[in-house]
């Protein structure tokens, strides 16, 4: 079913102006199984695509060049729809990025279906678990977004 539901959501993301569909669920829920569902040549770890091109730029010039990077990964793909999964490096510090703008910013392009890990209450979607260091909770109420829940 949530296969089905994600599949509606890659149509109607395509009308959008933001092409973003997000797959919300726990660590192990899998999402990376869904993803991979829907994959032909689209599927990328996000983690391996930015850190491989991150390699090459001093520490001090990554934050400036990250958002560049992602838009060359995304424009080096033909395929109209992306699966992004391992999103957790767009949550560095060092990065300094609003992961969920950028995301929104990169879909404009293409349809973009994120693994995400955490939860969305109808209100918020939140990264990670309250309590580690990497949690993050994001607003949605200004923003229409496809969010598919995995419930455990």
């Amino acid at each position: 079913m949530i296969v089905e539901t994600v599949r509606q959501q890659i149509s109607e993301a395509a009308q959008r102006d933001e092409k973003l569909v997000i797959l919300v669920g726990r660590p192990g829920s899998g999402k990376s199984r869904i993803l991979r569902q829907f994959s032909k040549n689209n599927y990328l770890d996000l983690k391996e695509e930015l850190s491989k091109r991150l390699l090459s730029i001093p520490r001090e010039k990554r934050s400036e060049r990250a958002f560049s990077l992602l838009q060359e990964i995304v424009e080096s793909k033909q395929e109209p729809v992306l699966l992004f999964d391992n999103i957790e490096i767009l949550f560095l510090q060092e990065l300094d990025m609003d992961p969920l703008k950028v995301l929104g910013r990169l879909s404009r392009e293409k349809t973009l279906v994120v693994a995400w890990v955490g939860y969305f209450d109808g209100t918020e979607l939140s990264w990670s678990e309250p309590g580690r260091p990497d949690y993050k909770t994001f607003s949605i109420k200004e923003r229409d977004l496809l969010i598919s829940s995995i419930l455990d």
